[in-house]
């Protein structure tokens, strides 16, 4: 069970990052190159419950996501809160601030990766 487990995981993370590539777009939010990486604003580690909220994903450079974990650099994080606002960030941030108990079981991710299939399928970008 625990190899399905982190198979249907990583199917999960997969469309987790097209999804936010298709509602942000595919350029670094920080400093416009081109992004390879889906960034968790809030470290999925700490914030499971936010491992695959869209909201919570960042579309980030190789150099600007670098700069976040390796780094340490804050005017990452700062820039992302600039340029989507308050608003966004307080929501956010009321979301990881949460009890959440996650149970990841194989249903769990089953529904996890329906709902991120039906949010490929939706028209409306941003």
């Amino acid at each position: 069970m625990k190899n399905k487990n982190k198979l249907l995981r990583a199917e999960a993370d997969k469309l987790w990052r097209e999804v936010v590539i298709k509602k942000y777009g595919d350029k670094c939010e920080v400093c416009g190159k081109p992004a390879i990486h889906c960034h968790h604003f809030y470290p999925k580690g700490l914030f499971s419950h936010l491992r695959f909220d869209i909201e919570n994903g960042v579309p980030l450079c190789f150099h600007c996501h670098f700069s976040r974990h390796h780094k340490g650099d804050p005017t990452v994080n700062e820039t992302i809160i600039e340029k989507r606002g308050k608003e966004w960030y307080n929501k956010l941030k009321e979301k990881a601030q949460e009890k959440h108990r996650s149970y990841q079981t194989t249903g769990y991710y089953y529904d996890i990766i329906e709902g991120l299939q039906e949010k490929l399928k939706e028209n409306t970008p941003r």
